[in-house]
């Protein structure tokens, strides 16, 4: 029926170029959001290829080559300011990047932790000096010490992963403290005689670096099982350029490709909390 014929949308009018080299003029509303509105012209567009052409007319054909700019932070200061290049660290664990992490909770208990171990340490270092101060605890801290260090490389890792899984019962922070989540210094734990995932690999740390192992081949890492779907923390520990895993939860001793369902998150060091990211460049293309 005609009547109820609908109408043929209308045809936006040709343009002379492709939709893709127009750039829109934006518009910005006034801040006052009090005064009357103002009628707005239409937006402007202009063609990049365009632009170029009034700017080139007249210019001779042997004219050199004009740039924007040689040197940005020189032309441009007003409008680009030089930022700071991040500090990244790209030597990790799990072939991951690292990050400083924000500052959270987990630096909270980090620096808890390790307030807790420098008192710890004054313990330690009387016992070496004066035999009657000795505590259980100490005097086993310092016996584990002297057995990793019989050993050297990866055997020394190994001996520290078996003594402290072996010395360390496990038990939940609820059960053990009283609480959904704590990070015990070394003595403490070895006095308890039980910890929970971070203790292990908090005893671990200590241990090694006391043996002569450098803190900076060492990280705590907090990792997501994500075969279990739970948190983990293990102690990832480097000799000759390659790091291994130290697992409470496993007898054996593992490279990090050994565990591909462990996922790293955080990193805790000498230097601090890291976060972990993934090597960009190393991810591989997707299948045409």
């Amino acid at each position: 029926n005609p009547a109820h014929a609908k109408k043929a949308p209308r045809q936006a009018p040709a343009v002379p170029f492709s939709a893709t080299e127009l750039i829109a003029i934006p518009k910005f509303s006034s801040l006052n959001t009090t005064a009357p509105a103002l009628p707005q012209a239409p937006a402007r567009f202009f063609t990049i290829n365009g632009a170029l052409a009034r700017g080139d007319a007249g210019r001779a054909p042997d004219a050199p080559l004009r740039l924007a700019t040689a040197s940005p932070t020189a032309d441009l200061a007003d409008v680009l300011e030089k930022m700071p290049a991040p500090h990244v660290s790209t030597d990790e664990p799990f072939g991951m990047q690292a990050f400083r992490a924000p500052e959270g909770l987990l630096w909270l208990k980090w620096r808890t932790l390790q307030k807790e171990s420098l008192e710890e340490e004054a313990r330690l270092k009387s016992c070496q000096t004066d035999q009657y101060s000795c505590t259980g605890d100490v005097t086993r801290f310092w016996s584990m010490v002297g057995q990793i260090k019989t050993v050297s490389d990866r055997a020394r890792l190994e001996k520290a992963n078996q003594l402290v899984n072996a010395a360390i019962g496990y038990a939940s922070d609820v059960s053990a403290h009283g609480q959904l989540d704590r990070w015990s210094p070394p003595l403490a734990t070895l006095k308890s005689g039980k910890g929970d995932c971070e203790d292990y690999a908090i005893l671990k740390y200590r241990l090694l670096v006391e043996a002569g192992v450098p803190a900076s081949d060492l990280r705590i890492v907090l990792i997501r099982d994500t075969s279990v779907r739970i948190d983990h923390a293990v102690l990832s520990a480097r000799v000759h350029n390659r790091w291994y895993i130290l697992d409470n939860r496993k007898s054996g001793f593992y490279v990090e490709q050994d565990l591909p369902h462990y996922m790293p998150l955080f990193a805790l060091d000498q230097d601090g909390v890291k976060l972990f990211a993934s090597h960009f460049a190393s991810l591989k293309p997707a299948d045409p």
